[in-house]
């Protein structure tokens, strides 16, 4: 399969590109799939010549922030977005990346809900069932 037709997901993660040699480069996860990720960098530059890197992800699950260190090798690099390959069958990558695609899904559906719904479904949660005769 091509990895360009592979099915991505957007999802926002704030994240530290390092690169060996160099410093590091600053952005969010643009889309993300089991094979690869697509990134959009604010800060920092990568040189031309660099075809690996750690990826240092931040996700906010809620109630904490999660890091994860994720190697990839880079497979276009353009201006401000970098696309990058992972591993192939490599589990722990498969598994961070299950995670982050869990975390931005639950994210979606709370930030769907309008407060009045969220107060509702409280209220209706909190509320005794009424007595039957």
């Amino acid at each position: 399969m091509e990895r360009r037709s592979a099915k991505r997901d957007q999802i926002l993660v704030d994240i530290d590109i390092a690169h060996p040699g160099a410093g590091y480069c600053h952005g969010h996860v643009e889309n993300i799939s089991k094979s690869g990720v697509s990134v959009i960098i604010r800060e920092g530059k990568l040189s031309d010549g660099q075809r690996s890197v750690i990826l240092n992800l931040r996700v906010w699950t809620g109630n904490e922030m999660l890091y994860r260190k994720v190697y990839c090798r880079i497979i276009r690099h353009e201006e401000n977005r970098i696309a990058m390959a992972f591993a192939e069958n490599d589990i722990v990558t498969e598994a961070i990346v299950d995670d982050l695609m869990f975390y931005q899904k639950r994210g979606r559906k709370h930030d769907a809900r309008k407060p009045e719904q969220k107060q509702a479904a409280a209220f209706t949660a909190a509320a005794p069932e009424p007595m039957r005769s």
